[in-house]
Order: C-alpha cells, then structure tokens, then sequence
C-alpha cells in the first residue's frame, strides 16, 4: 500500500491531468510519488516542463524558496546512467551542470538542481547581448577541450555514426541541403548525417569523440 505522502503526491499528479496521458500510465504516477516522497518532495506539484527529443519528461517542484527538478527517463527507453555520468564529468572539470540531488536508476527517476528559465533564447528575447553570449559559450567549449585533454576517457558510449543516425532519433529532417564536400544533394535525411560524419571523424576531440558534431548537428 503506498504511503499517505505518495498517495498525496500522486492525486495532486492526477488533478493537474496527466492520468489522460498515455505517457504517464497510473504505475508511473505511483513511482514518481514514492520518488519524491521518499526525498523530501512529498508536499510538492510536480509542473512540466518544455519536453525534449526523447522519452524524458521533466517537471519543476517547488517548496517554499527552494526549487528543483524531477527528470522522468522510463526504462527501458531511456537510462539516467549516461546523464549521472557526464554531469559528474563537467562539474569535475569545474564547468557547470545540474548537480544530481537524489536518483533511482531502476526506476528512472532522477531529481537535479533547477537552473531556471534563463535560456539563450529568452535572454535574446529580452535584449541580452548576443556576441558575449555566443562569446561564452565558445568559450566553455574550449575550456572544456582543454580540461579534457588530460581527462581521463569517460566509461561512455562511444557516439559512432549510427548512434549520430535519423534512425535513432524520434524527428527527421524534412529538409534538403548541399554539401559542398561531397557535391551531393538529397532529400534523404540519411546523407546529412553521413557528410557531418565525415567532418566529425577528420575533427576528434581527448575523448576520441568530435570536438563540435553534437552542437553542429543538432542545430541543422
């Protein structure tokens, strides 16, 4: 039987709708309220919010001052490992990342710090300026490559070709684009890809992965 605070937790989860949601079948409403029951969050509405490419789900909770982040990754589609992983890499290197509050790794469920709204895109909107924000963020990619140089090579999957293919991600390109390299145009997602590879592999970065393919290729 879940406990009164769990129990609590997952009304307040069916009130704001999401029971409508195939997503979020009733066991996975029962799993994230012992989640957060059992660490402290017993008392909060999870909120959603912006969802990204995959099967992740991430909500804001909130107590009193204090704020943080509830990151729903359902096995087997997804796994909170690789995410644990890195973000314990960046903050090593003393760059920054949502530190990882509390994890249930069986379950899928991971709680972070909360970095709030602030993304490049709202900060342009509100007439930040544009050269020294793209300034610091080149800034961070090579700090990053330098402090990874003599780093260790992360237990990670290695991002090859067919983990960078359509294939695997949820969008495709609907887009037609001329690469100059191979002087090959095509409706076909799939040669993108292959030209970006191409370019990623004649650029590797310390860790034996490219330097700039994950940023180049997901803003295509």
């Amino acid at each position: 039987m879940p406990e009164p605070a769990a129990t609590a937790a997952t009304a307040r989860l069916d009130r704001m709708g999401f029971a409508a949601r195939p997503r979020f079948p009733s066991p996975r409403h029962q799993a994230m309220a012992h989640f957060l029951a059992a660490n402290g969050w017993n008392g909060a509405a999870p909120v959603p919010l912006a969802a990204d490419a995959s099967f992740r789900a991430y909500f804001r909770l909130r107590r009193g001052d204090d704020s943080a982040v509830v990151m729903d990754a359902p096995p087997p589609q997804e796994d909170v490992g690789p995410y644990v992983a890195v973000a314990a890499i960046l903050r090593r290197l003393g760059l920054s990342a949502p530190e990882v509050l509390a994890e249930d790794r069986a379950k899928g469920f991971l709680l972070i710090e909360d970095f709030g709204d602030d993304t490049y895109t709202r900060l342009l909107q509100r007439g930040a300026d544009e050269p020294a924000l793209y300034t610091l963020a080149i800034d961070v990619l090579a700090a990053l490559q330098h402090a990874a140089a003599g780093a260790p090579t992360p237990d990670l999957p290695q991002y090859d070709e067919e983990r960078r293919s359509p294939k695997r991600s949820c969008w495709s390109i609907g887009t037609c684009l001329r690469c100059s390299a191979c002087r090959h145009r095509s409706p076909c997602a799939r040669n993108i890809w292959r030209c970006g590879a191409r370019f990623c592999r004649s650029h590797a970065s310390p860790f034996g992965r490219p330097s700039c393919c994950a940023i180049s290729m997901s803003t295509i």
